[in-house]
């Protein structure tokens, strides 16, 4: 505009000085043209027609053109206007063929009838995208360093499903004037949706040096420093969180709200900057720094209720569910007060805000325990967030998968989050977070060597990154389910008791010994081992035992005594070794069954019990049929049908170590310990005494149990007067072995809970 406008004043009857100034003031891919540019454009514009007879055909014909973009009436129709303009620009090309600048011209005019909307939002070209990005590859074929045609191009192109189309574009514009800022930091557009987040943070730390030089040296002021400059601020902060350089991030965030704020009554349209703070932070988990924040002004609504979604997320993070939920209703309140067609980037800002609501509430249900309320609405946020309007950054800029792949991982369903956080690197490729939880989700699953490729992925994506992620940072949930990778599990310690029952035990021990103690009993052929996924979760504070019984893993195995009250008796008088009056006991399968008869036969020594994998008989057509298998058996056992055996079990893969190993504890067992054990357990048959057992119980059930059916979860929990069931979806018989973060959560919320009335 300011070099039109100086060639207009050196010659003032130079036709194409006002036909650039009236380019100049029409609307762009950027901003669309208020009333009073409106009118100058076409008063240039007309000066430019009163002097055409000055100039070339050449230059007429652009004029001609333009005029097509502007009217004197006030009231006319601005798109009508703009394809009118378009249809001139065609034909302009059509008569100059080789006029590269009219080509790029005429593709700008086709963008600029629906900007920001080239693409739709499953990939899908718009009516005359293709035109658009045809014209523009015509014109760098014949002139790669053409500016206008680069520049136009990587906006053609960055929305599409193929983004690294405008690598090379952005690669030969960022030298080709680098002393235009908004030239400079275009390239960020390709860098970003390809993952480059590095060169993405580069180019706009550049532009920013840039664009201070211009306004310094130039004295401008109004839209271009106000948005065109702090938009490379927010990208810069985008680029660096997306790069896991938070305090970069956050320290940035601060930088453009403090540019911003004292112009929002004079711009209202900044305001779409002013959140990034709360963004950050959240992005961060840095809870205590977003709960310090102080409350924005109340005019400023979406920021304010993004500051109260901010609080609610910390919150909810810290477990202080019903203060995450006086959060969510005020940012409900905040959203409705919001006018429904206000802006917010490209987006609605309640269209923005429900994404925030979702996601806000499915990490307060997690908070909650309520893992089928959490995923239910992360899905839904999800949905949301792929339904807010192309931009970059995005206006909702912090991805909802991370959050909905963090709660599936914390369910124990380790295969749906692989799927998650794949869709989330096919929307922001290289995403170290979404990598990171990649990585954990296809070790659970026993993927190894996919898991060591993806591990070098993340390594090179997080190598400058300022901040270790956990996997307790995926769950967005802080120490309720002790999952963080950095969390120091009390050590293991391994010992034996001989006790006044006649055998010597071998067990595993950890945690506290003043601590509140907590016997854990494995199930058929298994040992100690069976609870390896679950001792690293437990907290420290806990006194843990998990033992081999007799028979089993390194414990002794007599001639005989392998029925359900030998077992029990063996647990009450290593209770008495160690001078336990009283322990939460927890039971799996044929350790759930020992745990019923502890309380029936000692019930004083029994605090709480848990029964996993549980029934209310061990009898039925599943155990009968592997009686007779078992009946065949001989020394030493065959592998092959230990391995079958204990596959049977499980429904989501488990890592092939630790089924390895599993296998290795069945193996340990002669076969004449395999046969009196199962023997001894269908000897057994407690139905009609469940009814005295007066202790607070948890079953545990996982939905694809092959062994032991609902029917008889629900009549168990029918017979026991003081028991809870919970059903884990998508999981089979050991679900402590499939998911062992949900079991402790579920655990350790059972033992501290008050006593049910």
């Amino acid at each position: 505009m300011r070099s039109f406008r100086r060639a207009a004043e050196l010659d003032p009857q130079l036709a194409m000085a006002q036909w650039g100034i009236a380019l100049a003031l029409g609307s762009n891919y950027n901003l669309q043209a208020d009333a009073p540019q409106l009118r100058e454009a076409s008063a240039a514009v007309q000066k430019a027609l009163a002097l055409a007879a000055k100039a070339s055909e050449h230059e007429r014909a652009y004029i001609e053109a333009l005029s097509k973009r502007y009217s004197n009436d006030p009231q006319a129709d601005v798109q009508k206007l703009a394809v009118d303009y378009k249809s001139a620009m065609r034909e302009l090309v059509r008569r100059y063929p080789d006029d590269l600048d009219a080509a790029t011209l005429y593709a700008e005019s086709m963008m600029n009838l629906r900007p920001w909307k080239l693409w739709t939002a499953d990939g899908k070209p718009a009516e005359g995208t293709e035109e658009i990005v045809a014209t523009l590859e015509g014109v760098l074929k014949r002139d790669p360093k053409h500016t206008g045609a680069n520049h136009y191009y990587i906006h053609a192109i960055e929305a599409s499903p193929h983004p690294e189309r405008g690598l090379a574009s952005a690669a030969r514009l960022e030298k080709l004037a680098p002393a235009a800022g908004h030239l400079v930091h275009m390239p960020s557009h390709i860098y970003i949706r390809t993952g480059d987040y590095e060169s993405a943070a580069q180019s706009n730390a550049d532009a920013i040096v840039a664009d201070r030089a211009y306004i310094e040296k130039s004295g401008a002021q109004g839209v271009y420093p106000m948005m065109y400059y702090n938009h490379n601020i927010h990208f810069l902060a985008a680029a660096h969180a997306m790069n896991g350089r938070y305090s970069d991030a956050i320290k940035t965030a601060r930088e453009l709200e403090a540019n911003v704020k004292p112009h929002l009554k004079a711009m209202p349209m900044l305001e779409m900057f002013m959140p990034y703070t709360t963004v950050a932070l959240v992005r961060l988990r840095q809870r205590d720094e977003m709960l310090k924040a102080t409350e924005p002004e109340r005019e400023l609504k979406n920021t304010t209720a993004f500051w109260r979604y901010g609080r609610g997320m910390a919150f909810a993070g810290t477990n202080q569910s019903d203060r995450a939920e006086a959060e969510m209703k005020m940012l409900q309140a905040k959203t409705a007060a919001v006018p429904p067609d206000a802006p917010l980037g490209n987006s609605t800002a309640r269209g923005v805000l429900q994404v925030a609501e979702h996601l806000l509430a499915g990490q307060i249900a997690l908070a909650r325990g309520d893992q089928k309320m959490a995923l239910e609405r992360l899905r839904q946020g999800v949905a949301a967030e792929d339904a807010v309007s192309y931009n970059e950054p995005p206006d909702w800029d912090l991805p909802v998968r991370e959050w909905l792949g963090g709660a599936l991982l914390s369910g124990g369903d380790a295969a749906e989050a692989e799927k998650v956080f794949r869709a989330e690197l096919a929307k922001h490729p290289r995403n170290g977070r979404a990598l990171f939880g990649l990585m954990e989700s296809l070790k659970r699953q026993g993927k190894n060597s996919s898991a060591q490729m993806v591990q070098r992925e993340f390594d090179k994506a997080w190598e400058k990154a300022d901040t270790k992620l956990s996997v307790e940072e995926l769950y967005g949930t802080k120490d309720k389910t002790k999952l963080s990778t950095n969390r120091h599990a009390p050590p293991l310690r391994f010992a034996d008791a001989r006790l006044k029952t006649g055998v010597r035990l071998h067990y595993a021990e950890q945690g506290d010994p003043a601590g509140h103690p907590v016997i854990l009993l494995h199930g058929y052929t298994d040992s100690w081992f069976s609870f390896s996924r679950v001792l690293p979760l437990l907290g420290a504070n806990y006194h843990v035992y998990a033992l081999d019984l007799r028979g089993h893993g390194d414990s002794d195995r007599p001639a005989s005594g392998y029925q359900f009250h030998d077992f029990a008796a063996d647990v009450v008088a290593f209770m008495d070794a160690k001078g336990l009056k009283h322990a939460t006991i927890v039971g799996h399968s044929m350790g759930s069954f020992i745990a019923q008869q502890i309380a029936l036969a000692a019930p004083e020594r029994v605090e709480r019990l848990v029964l996993i994998g549980s029934a209310t008989t061990v009898r039925n057509n599943v155990v009968l049929e592997l009686q007779q298998a078992v009946e065949t058996l001989g020394d030493p056992v065959p592998a092959k049908f230990a391995r079958e055996f204990q596959a049977s079990t499980i429904y989501q893969p488990l890592p092939d170590d630790f089924m390895d190993r599993v296998v290795a504890e069945s193996l340990k067992l002669p076969a004449r310990v395999w046969r009196a054990t199962m023997t001894g357990m269908l000897a057994a048959d407690g139905k009609t005494k469940l009814g005295n057992i007066k202790t607070p119980t948890l079953i545990l059930w996982g939905d694809q149990e092959t062994v032991f059916p609902r029917a008889e979860q629900d009549l168990l929990a029918a017979q026991l007067p003081q028991a809870i069931l919970q059903v884990y979806p998508k999981t089979g018989h050991a679900l402590h072995w499939e998911r062992p973060e949900q079991f402790v959560h579920d655990l350790e919320e059972f033992i501290t809970r008050a006593e049910p009335q």
